[in-house]
């Protein structure tokens, strides 16, 4: 099976993605750098290289996914900034 996961370089995303490349899953993850694109290929999923705020840049890796996990999230305690926290998560 095939899953998509947004986030999956983060603290719980990470874990994610390591469970379901045990559990046997062709992962493909978004990778918005260099640097956290080689961790994905390191941890054994595939890095798609996009930004979560631009939704075209993810069809291509999620197009057909058996199951998409969305863990990316974006948070700052005190922002008033809402819109850029509506528009991650």
């Amino acid at each position: 099976m095939k899953a998509f996961v947004t986030g999956g370089t983060g603290f719980i995303g990470s874990r994610v993605v390591r469970k379901l490349i045990e559990r046997g899953y062709d992962v493909h993850a978004l990778a918005r750098s260099d640097r956290t694109a080689a961790a994905l290929e390191a941890a054994g999923a595939r890095a798609v290289r996009g930004d979560i705020t631009y939704p075209a840049s993810m069809r291509e890796g999620m197009h057909d996914s058996d199951v998409v996990f969305h863990m990316a999230a974006w948070y700052k305690i005190g922002s008033r900034d809402w819109k850029q926290a509506e528009e991650i998560n």
